[in-house]
């Protein structure tokens, strides 16, 4: 019975990503707000984010609007000498408000049926720029098969 319930909450995760919009022909990306509104694979990128504190991710893989964390991305840390440690809190509760730059992150991420993220990098634990390859959809557009 728990393993049912956990495949519906996947579920209601997975169906929370997009909404039909009033006419029902398009889809529009739910943006997230909160840690807790996460999906697993985007709530342990953001911890691994953190934890990289300066840095950069290459190699990410995009599938269905998901970042696919299996094989995990190649991790470059950036190190500065003499520097002091970032006092960046190492924990992120559940339903703390997400930065502007995470919710960009996501909200791109989530458009994007079949891509791959060349390169992340991440300034003081949060995502800075990036460098994506995408496959075009039929329709020649920028975002991979995306539905908006």
């Amino acid at each position: 019975m728990a393993r049912v319930a956990t495949l519906w909450r996947r579920v209601q995760r997975a169906t929370a990503l997009v909404r039909r919009n009033g006419c029902g022909r398009r889809w529009a990306v739910i943006r997230p707000q909160l840690v807790g509104a996460l999906l697993p694979s985007e709530r342990q990128f953001v911890r691994a984010m953190h934890e990289l504190d300066f840095g950069r991710f290459e190699g990410l893989q995009i599938e269905r609007g998901e970042l696919i964390l299996d094989p995990w991305p190649a991790t470059v840390r950036s190190v500065k000498f003499g520097a002091e440690e970032s006092a960046t809190a190492r924990t992120l509760p559940d339903e703390s408000q997400l930065k502007r730059q995470v919710v960009e992150l996501f909200e791109y991420v989530r458009t994007v049926d079949v891509g791959e993220i060349r390169a992340l990098e991440v300034r003081h634990g949060l995502p800075f720029s990036m460098e994506i390859n995408q496959r075009p959809d039929a329709n020649g557009g920028k975002r991979g098969s995306q539905r908006l």
